[in-house]
């Protein structure tokens, strides 16, 4: 009998002494459970209507037009029968280097803007002085003026622009007395470009050629080689 009191004793202690180990450690905290990775979510098949239009180019801008700036301005051209100088009035501009010109004898010729000077309007009016290149009005009869090339020679002593007169040495040798408002102020290549021209025109030949005859005279000689 009291041998099983001492084992039951001693079960008893071991019993104790796992329960206080137990209460030494703290309460046991419930095991965490383990998340399950989630599924990778499936890439979203592309919308068609979702998708981006494709961007469109910006237009490029319009050209602008060519400005018919000398439309119904009053210049003298040079003439291709005869190489001179003649006033008229520009009718229309075909492009940038040819214009429609009417000239007061009732003529008319496509001319190139080269040989196109303006004289209406707030057109300048340099000085002048002896030795300039000058374009000198020159009345044939009442109805037909022409411009003719020369070398300012000497003035008068009268200092108003208006009744100053001026002596030129034309291209034929001649000497002609004119006002101021009858000269317009030339280059050097212009005067000798257009004694050039006028001699041409004694010849029988055109004072000079536009830039499609130029084309065409090119072409009629390639085919002749």
């Amino acid at each position: 009998m009291f041998e099983e009191e001492i084992e039951r004793a001693v079960r008893y202690l071991h019993e104790a002494e796992k329960t206080l180990d137990l209460a030494k450690s703290g309460p046991v905290s419930p095991k965490k459970e383990e998340k399950k990775p989630e599924p990778k979510k499936k890439k979203e098949q592309a919308d068609p209507k979702k998708q981006e239009q494709p961007q469109v180019s910006a237009k490029a801008p319009k050209a602008t037009s060519y400005v018919d700036s000398l439309r119904n301005q009053k210049v003298i051209a040079m003439r291709k029968s005869d190489g001179f100088y003649c006033a008229g009035v520009v009718v229309k501009t075909t492009d940038h280097k040819h214009a429609i010109v009417d000239f007061y004898d009732d003529s008319h010729q496509k001319t190139t803007s080269n040989y196109i000077i303006l004289i209406g309007g707030a057109t300048s009016r340099p000085k002048l002085r002896p030795g300039d290149y000058v374009l000198a009005r020159k009345i044939r009869n009442a109805s037909h003026e022409i411009y003719v090339p020369g070398v300012l020679l000497t003035d008068t002593l009268d200092e108003s622009s208006d009744l100053k007169h001026y002596t030129v040495l034309l291209y034929d040798e001649t000497s002609l007395t004119v006002l101021r408002k009858d000269l317009i102020k030339i280059s050097k290549s212009r005067f000798a470009l257009t004694c050039k021209a006028i001699r041409e025109g004694r010849k029988g030949k055109a004072a000079y050629a536009s830039d499609d005859e130029n084309r065409d005279s090119d072409g009629d000689k390639r085919k002749k080689r």
